[in-house]
């Protein structure tokens, strides 16, 4: 899958010759790259795991199967894809985007949309998501923009108390009367501090 990587003195990543990111966790030293097209069979299958693991719990939070392949291609062609790795394995991943003109429309401010963050359900309970939200958060500070913004279906209080708890604020909701599953968003947004420095390992918190 185009997985391999090597830690380096100071905490930094190669991969490719790039230098990347560590997240410190309880899941171990954590590597965080860009996606590559060989990836793309591995991302929708996370994804589509997380999936079914909401829906055996009746969340209606995604469906397995409604972002093919050739959507995350597209995303991956504009390095937008992150992958976590402990020890050669995929733990999680996230996606990072300037704009999501869809959801939240055409904004003049700066701000970097989260999207599919995923942790493999193996990895649950080691706060691997709440680091990789922190991360995703750091990237986008380190780009220059002080809002990171996300969203979650309306009807998952979980999910939306999750956000809550990490410092996002709800400003709105968005509806898609088409999707029958999803009718409404609740649109979050967080103000980030000053430009994260890029490389750095960082644990989680």
């Amino acid at each position: 899958m185009g997985l391999g990587i090597r830690l380096v003195p100071g905490g930094l990543v190669l991969h490719d010759g790039l230098v990347e990111h560590v997240i410190v966790s309880a899941v171990g030293q954590c590597a965080v790259r860009l996606a590559s097209r060989d990836d793309v069979a591995a991302v929708v299958d996370l994804r589509d795991a997380a999936a079914r693991w909401l829906l055996g719990r009746g969340i209606e939070q995604w469906r397995p199967g409604e972002l093919p392949m050739g959507w995350f291609e597209r995303l991956v062609e504009v390095r937008s894809v992150w992958l976590v790795q402990c020890k050669d394995e995929l733990v999680a991943m996230v996606t990072i985007t300037w704009d999501d003109i869809a959801v939240w429309g055409r904004r003049d401010d700066a701000a970097g949309y989260i999207h599919t963050l995923v942790v493999d359900r193996r990895f649950s309970g080691a706060r691997l998501g709440r680091a990789v939200l922190g991360w995703a958060e750091r990237q986008i500070a380190s780009a220059g923009r002080m809002l990171a913004r996300l969203d979650c279906v309306r009807a998952n209080p979980k999910l939306r108390s999750y956000y809550e708890d990490a410092g996002y604020g709800q400003v709105g909701y968005q509806a898609f009367p088409w999707i029958s599953w999803a009718r409404e968003v609740a649109l979050y947004e967080k103000n980030l501090p000053g430009p994260y420095v890029r490389g750095r390992g960082v644990p989680a918190i």
